[in-house]
């Protein structure tokens, strides 16, 4: 389906119109007097600036002002980079998640059978040494600061669900802001950093499902509640494909489906080197 472009341009025009803009400036307190540089301009010099050059400077954003009829100095700028502007600006990011979102779900009859399909993910990104005390990075061989952006898309309509920055350090198991947006008859998917027992336990008392890779040393029972050894029921089986009701954890006994894929020989060779090495 080609988009509506007419539809497009109107939602932009209602996300930065200026009375709305600035009276969420006033209720974040980034704006608390009379300025030319209202909430409305600011917004607009930070977005058509960045459009203009990702790596803008301070410089940059005031002369995007001053194409906009304000003049204002690059330390005028700076001064106005402080606690109220992020508020203001994490209020308008909201906004435009709200706003911008898609309703039409894909076209497959196989996926629609889920009200969303959640992909949930973060990735690293590494910053100045000087905000350290911030976002101190994971250590090692990487940045001593970074920032860790958790991300859930619902990839069935195409749509941020959320978005959340933390410090590097985070470990993405440790974030379950997630399951605050996980809607009753959806599918969410996560990889091995997430593997929580309780994060899913939430997810099926949500009335939903999830998919996630196998944390090798998890408990797992038979649906009688005997203790399964995987490796010897995979290798007993012969087959290319295994699919198992069972319960996973020992204390915490959740009922789910386990499929397993017999890998090529080739990967499966690779693998072992990697596990040797």
């Amino acid at each position: 389906m080609k988009p509506n472009l007419e539809a497009l341009g109107s939602r932009i025009q209602n996300f930065f119109d200026r009375q709305t803009v600035d009276k969420i400036a006033r209720e974040t307190k980034f704006v608390q007097r009379e300025s030319p540089v209202d909430g409305s301009i600011f917004l607009r010099s930070l977005v058509w600036g960045c459009l203009e050059q990702p790596r803008a400077t301070l410089k940059h954003w005031a002369q995007v002002c001053l194409d906009l009829g304000v003049t204002i100095t690059a330390q005028g700028i700076d001064e106005r980079i402080n606690a109220y502007s992020l508020a203001f600006l994490q209020k308008m990011f909201s906004q435009a998640m709200e706003q911008f979102k898609n309703n039409l779900p894909l076209p497959l009859a196989i996926l629609q059978q889920f009200t969303a399909i959640n992909l949930i993910d973060s990735s690293i990104q590494a910053l100045p040494d000087n905000l350290v005390l911030e976002y101190p990075g994971s250590g090692g061989s990487g940045p001593r600061a970074s920032l860790k952006i958790q991300l859930v898309f619902d990839f069935l309509h195409g749509n941020l669900a959320q978005f959340a920055v933390r410090a590097g350090n985070e470990p993405d198991q440790k974030y379950r802001s997630y399951l605050a947006v996980v809607p009753k008859g959806s599918l969410n998917l996560l990889d091995l950093g997430y593997f929580c027992l309780q994060s899913f336990q939430k997810i099926m008392d949500l009335q939903a499902y999830f998919l996630t890779r196998y944390l090798h040393n998890t408990g797992l029972c038979t649906t009688a509640g005997e203790p399964l050894d995987l490796l010897a029921t995979l290798q007993q089986a012969g087959s290319a494909s295994v699919e198992l009701n069972l319960l996973l954890g020992f204390k915490k006994r959740l009922p789910v489906r386990l499929l397993a894929l017999k890998a090529p020989q080739e990967v499966a060779d690779r693998r072992r080197q990697k596990a040797r090495e």
